[in-house]
């Protein structure tokens, strides 16, 4: 029985798509996370962030881990489609999970080491 590949995890905001222009939705209170993420499909991507998702490919399989909410997957995936970033699949928090990122990422990945 053959190994199962490595998987590399890559999260997106700030790794792999640059979210400066629309950190202006979180600097005052209450903070817009509905403006901040509807403005994601703009986000330039990160070349250092992309290319190192490219080169991960080789050997492993990839994971992308967000903290942004289930409606925004089109979004999400379109995204990473355009910016030429290998296929994965997408762990997503759920759309009414108000935890910090943090937890709802952990979470994630102690259910991703369960399984392997």
């Amino acid at each position: 029985m053959t190994e199962p590949r490595p998987i590399a995890v890559f999260d997106l905001d700030g790794t792999l798509a640059d979210t400066a222009h629309r950190q202006h939705f979180l600097e005052h209170s209450p903070r817009d996370w509905r403006g901040f993420f509807a403005a994601a499909p703009q986000d330039p991507p990160l070349s250092e962030g992309v290319a190192l998702a490219r080169e991960a490919a080789a050997d492993c399989d990839l994971l992308y881990l967000t903290g942004r909410p289930e409606r925004c997957r089109a979004d999400t995936e379109a995204w990473l489609r355009a910016h030429g970033l290998p296929e994965g699949p997408v762990l997503m928090r759920g759309d009414h999970d108000r935890r910090p990122a943090v937890r709802t990422k952990l979470e994630a990945l102690r259910g991703l080491r369960a399984t392997r």
